[in-house]
């Protein structure tokens, strides 16, 4: 059976609407964009922009690349994430993939496989990479050699040495 709705959670005094996506044999295949919160509990391949909370649920499994606020995994995830908030990897949590975060949580018994990439890291690598080189002055190499023997002859022509005066 699949089931798709809308839940309310409450959370520190807020309201906040929850698409949950369950169901044993749902399967979800291509891109997906929610303006607020996710919870899934079936399997989801593709892509996901979500602008609140990723919840994978221990039943559901996500093999995509994801762009959140902030991501639980009590299930399975495999693919690259980026997260602005915080990541939490639950105590039967599986993941696979790297992630993209200044902040994780890895509970006992939570696995992770992959490294984790700071954000702040990840920033400084970019305006590392836009601020142009300094261009390199190029050294133009002067033939002095001939110019030092032409001051030579002319050095020594200039002079009269008189070998019989007395002195």
């Amino acid at each position: 059976m699949n089931n798709s709705s809308l839940k309310e959670s409450e959370s520190k005094g807020e309201s906040k609407n929850i698409l949950a996506i369950t169901g044993k044999q749902a399967k979800i295949n291509g891109r997906i964009e929610v303006g607020e919160s996710i919870e899934i509990n079936c399997d989801v391949v593709g892509e996901l922009k979500v602008d609140g909370k990723l919840i994978i649920q221990k039943d559901g499994y996500v093999n995509a690349e994801v762009n959140t606020q902030d991501a639980k995994i009590c299930g399975r995830y495999e693919g690259n994430m980026k997260v602005k908030g915080k990541v939490e990897i639950a105590k039967k949590g599986r993941v696979k993939g790297d992630i993209t975060t200044d902040s994780i949580i890895i509970n006992e018994g939570g696995v992770f496989s992959g490294k984790v990439i700071r954000i702040s890291e990840e920033k400084e690598k970019k305006r590392k990479k836009s601020v142009p080189k300094p261009k390199k002055k190029k050294v133009v190499e002067k033939k002095v050699v001939e110019k030092e023997k032409e001051e030579k002859l002319t050095t020594t022509d200039d002079f009269k040495f008189d070998y019989g005066a007395k002195v």
